[in-house]
């Protein structure tokens, strides 16, 4: 939810609740078995997809391997595993 991606918005939120406490949550995403198969997820989701449609097929291919480069240094045992972008935890006394 983006509008809950603001600690000052949660803040806002929970205006009637003491000791409001908001602090970030990291995760990591998990996007592929490996950096091909990331690179296949990727260029097939809706607007990649759509922006690539009608696009030479050596193109596509460069895309593709740029993108399965870019995402090799992510590949774990676990699948490929990035760093998502930071979502605020928030935490109330009653």
């Amino acid at each position: 939810m983006g509008s809950l991606s603001d600690p000052d918005r949660i803040r806002e939120v929970l205006a009637g609740y003491e000791d409001v406490s908001v602090t970030p949550l990291e995760r990591l995403m998990d996007l592929g078995r490996d950096a091909a198969d990331t690179a296949d997820f990727l260029l097939s989701t809706g607007p990649v997809r759509f922006n690539l449609d009608g696009v030479e097929p050596a193109t596509v291919a460069r895309v593709r391997d740029e993108v399965r480069e870019g995402f090799t240094p992510y590949e774990t045992p676990d699948g490929v595993r990035v760093p998502g972008q930071p979502r605020p935890r928030a935490s109330v006394s009653p």
